[in-house]
């Protein structure tokens, strides 16, 4: 009586299934080369890779999920209408609570920083910027960015934040521009760039650096100086993320999931591929990396494999994966509403 779990997306045709002795293991042939699966024999951890269910988000509001906040216990969603929910997925009785309503409808936003404290967001549609306090504090308006789906990013350590834009509008300025904002003196510094794309996305680096990406490439900036280096001039997409020492950088690409050592200033292209690639997370330990999928699917690979294996459970796209300070737990949630 308890949920069935799901081992295989609907287009696979496995051979008879078995259990091995221990009940750790379930094996199965694939055989079918129509769907792709070739002759191979498939080891599956099924104690390992079983998922529990930690939560389910509330179905009303339909509520899409975003990312989880650092303590991993909490959700930031929206929904259609441009409501800001926070949503509780741990302890004895989990909630969800509406935040903020964006006035201009539906919005993107970034994951928060390492504090935790703000949200950022963009508006769709209206092209403006906001920082969102999630203690319930006044929302801070930061105007309008250079296009719209930009890259946004808070310096905890400095009190800044960081907006650009994404897609550039012909009546806006000619080149890619990145404004910081200081929070403590309402000051506002803007960088420039060549090119004509903009920018998906912005991450504070050590040193008083910054880090950006997207059409244009992958930019390290110093902020003492304004200038930048271009890593390199392929295009970056929006899943990203940072280790704990903010060296290697994860990031999805057309050629695939892409490890930057950023102290060495050396990429590794990871066997993840970009199609249905929607989350990314890198352990705090720079060990592994998580890639959320929109088949429900999870993979998980060891930085020093080759081989990732799979985590299945969800029934629609992980929308975002979190991996524990320790580095020794991996939660996810999906648009399906559950939370692994």
């Amino acid at each position: 009586r308890a949920q069935p779990i799901n081992l295989l997306p609907p287009i696979s045709w496995p051979g008879p299934i078995s259990f091995t002795p221990d009940d750790d293991w379930l094996v199965f042939p694939w055989g079918d080369d129509r769907f792709g699966g070739g002759k191979q024999v498939f080891f599956y951890p099924f104690n390992k890779a079983r998922p529990s269910v930690l939560h389910v988000l509330p179905k009303e509001p339909e509520l899409r999920p975003h990312y989880f906040l650092p303590d991993g216990d909490r959700i930031v969603a929206t929904t259609a209408g441009g409501e800001l929910w926070l949503c509780d997925v741990s302890g004895d009785e989990p909630g969800a609570q509406m935040i903020w309503r964006n006035p201009a409808g539906q919005m993107s936003g970034s994951p928060p920083g390492p504090n935790g404290r703000f949200l950022l967001v963009n508006g769709f549609m209206e092209l403006t910027a906001w920082v969102i306090p999630i203690d319930g504090s006044e929302p801070l308006f930061l105007g309008e960015t250079e296009g719209c789906l930009g890259g946004l990013a808070m310096d905890p350590e400095r009190n800044r934040v960081a907006v650009s834009g994404g897609f550039i509008k012909p009546d806006m300025s000619d080149d890619p521009i990145i404004r910081i904002h200081d929070l403590d003196n309402g000051e506002m510094r803007v960088l420039e760039a060549e090119g004509e794309r903009g920018f998906y996305g912005l991450n504070f680096l050590p040193d008083n650096r910054l880090l950006s990406h997207g059409s244009e490439g992958l930019l390290l900036w110093d902020l003492n100086s304004g200038k930048y280096q271009s890593l390199s001039k392929r295009e970056f997409l929006f899943a990203f993320d940072l280790d704990a020492q903010r060296r290697f950088f994860v990031i999805d690409t057309p050629e695939g999931a892409t490890l930057w050592d950023l102290q060495e200033g050396t990429e590794r292209i990871l066997p993840i591929a970009s199609d249905h690639l929607l989350s990314l997370a890198i352990s705090p330990d720079a060990n592994f990396v998580v890639a959320g999928l929109d088949g429900g699917k999870i993979l998980v690979l060891p930085l020093d494999s080759e081989d990732p294996h799979m985590l299945m459970g969800h029934d629609r796209s992980v929308a975002a994966v979190w991996v524990s300070p320790a580095s020794d737990e991996i939660r996810s949630v999906s648009d399906d509403g559950t939370v692994f």
